[in-house]
């Protein structure tokens, strides 16, 4: 008799048992490296979300007039007040008077330490400005986090006042008759020999003695408000002896962000000595039509060298 010994056969099952293993370890190996990429990716972006949020920047745009260029010219600047080191890129200018948006992207962005300051570059931003302008433009800077900060765009001289009229003293500018050198204020005095009004120099014959000598002064202001204001009279105060001029105007109507000048005149006791003009400080005192000081300077005189 012969025995036939039959081996085992093995469950169909279990090549589905370690199919279905070999499956769950692939999903498993996949959302592992899903979670660990999402996981990294949402890290940087609150990483980002953080640096964003400790940026700070202090922008500042001003306008000053520039004799040698003959006309204004702008400055735009940028202080980090952030716990972040800054990129500007980009820099964005609002004209609010004609509703229109333009912007410039810089050659290079520009690196901003935290502490320290940088003069931003502003070339083609097309900003013009000219006696009698609206200025009325909004300055923003973009950083490469994506940060915006802006500043509206004022005159130097009104950073540092809490009136509502600013005084532009380089526009107040005069230049001599024997020299192209820009002086501070535009100052002449009338020469009674002459029957002339000439320019400030002490080269000039002009005789003050304890006395009173005409004046005549450019003086140019801008508008920090959002309306009108109407100036009655300018208060033109000699610092050194106390002597002042009260002068009425008829009234000088300063549209809101707009740049004007006006020709003030009047008689003033400059200096005590013979041929000798006065050179010192001035105080300019603008009065609105409620008698109420909306605007105050001071300026130095100075004679031709």
């Amino acid at each position: 008799m012969r025995v036939t010994t039959r081996l085992p056969r093995p469950d169909r099952g279990v090549s589905t048992v370690v199919g279905a293993v070999l499956a769950i370890l692939i999903l498993i190996a996949f959302l592992s490296g899903t979670y660990l990429w999402t996981f990294s990716a949402q890290r940087r972006m609150r990483q980002l979300d953080e640096a964003r949020s400790d940026e700070d920047v202090e922008l500042h745009a001003t306008f000053d007039y520039d004799a040698g260029a003959d006309g204004y010219v702008i400055s735009v600047w940028a202080e980090n007040t952030g716990s972040e080191d800054v990129q500007v890129i980009r820099l964005w200018v609002v004209d609010e008077e004609n509703n229109e948006h333009s912007h410039v992207d810089l050659p290079s962005p520009v690196s901003i330490p935290v502490g320290s300051a940088r003069d931003i570059p502003h070339e083609g931003l097309g900003i013009d400005i000219a006696d009698g302008d609206v200025v009325s433009y909004v300055i923003k800077a973009v950083t490469k986090r994506g940060n915006t900060f802006g500043a509206r765009l004022i005159p130097s001289e009104a950073e540092y006042s809490d009136y509502p009229i600013i005084v532009v003293k380089g526009a107040c500018q005069n230049q001599t008759s024997t020299t192209s050198e820009a002086l501070p204020i535009y100052l002449k005095v009338f020469n009674e020999t002459s029957g002339e009004w000439v320019y400030v120099n002490t080269s000039d014959t002009i005789t003050a003695i304890n006395g009173t000598t005409d004046w005549a002064l450019n003086l140019t202001v801008w508008n920090d408000m959002d309306e009108s204001i109407a100036l009655e009279k300018i208060i033109v105060t000699n610092l050194e002896n106390g002597a002042h001029d009260v002068i009425e105007v008829d009234p000088w109507v300063i549209g809101s962000r707009q740049i004007s000048s006006k020709a003030c005149t009047g008689s003033h006791t400059w200096r005590g000595e013979e041929n000798e003009v006065y050179e010192g400080d001035i105080l300019i005192e603008l009065l609105d039509d409620g008698l109420t000081i909306v605007g105050v300077c001071v300026l130095t005189v100075h004679g031709a060298t």
